[in-house]
């Protein structure tokens, strides 16, 4: 466990004190406020998907906070990304082994069953080819 970064406030934690300092600071006069998750960057260079997927929360929690804080009926806000990354998944999973129609192996990690679960099986037998 890195206790520097886990004695660090949370980014909705950060949000919800950016706006109490901007909106008493400037009595309804409005004020712009950028929030970037940017340590999502980081884990997804590192190919590290449980760190991404813990930023992508913590961003969509900060999200959250700020809409229940604001007058949304006055307040625009703006999701958005400078850039995007994939995961890479290299290899064979160690626990499921070789990909095939019946066990989808690392393949389960990166689709969605339900939705795709035909598409896939194509895709497995065109490989066993």
């Amino acid at each position: 466990v890195n206790k520097k970064i886990d004695s660090q406030p949370s980014l909705a934690m950060m949000t919800s004190k950016a706006i109490d300092a901007l909106e008493a600071q400037n009595q309804g006069q409005g004020y712009f406020l950028m929030v970037e998750g940017g340590r999502i960057d980081h884990a997804l260079h590192g190919n590290n998907a449980k760190r991404a997927l813990q930023e992508a929360k913590a961003f969509n929690d900060a999200i959250q906070t700020a809409l229940h804080q604001v007058d949304i009926s006055n307040t625009l806000i703006v999701v958005t990304a400078d850039h995007d990354h994939v995961m890479t998944f290299n290899g064979y999973a160690a626990r499921t082994g070789r990909s095939t129609a019946d066990n989808p192996g690392i393949l389960g990690l990166s689709y969605d069953y339900n939705v795709a679960k035909e598409q896939i099986t194509l895709n497995i037998k065109k490989m066993e080819e």
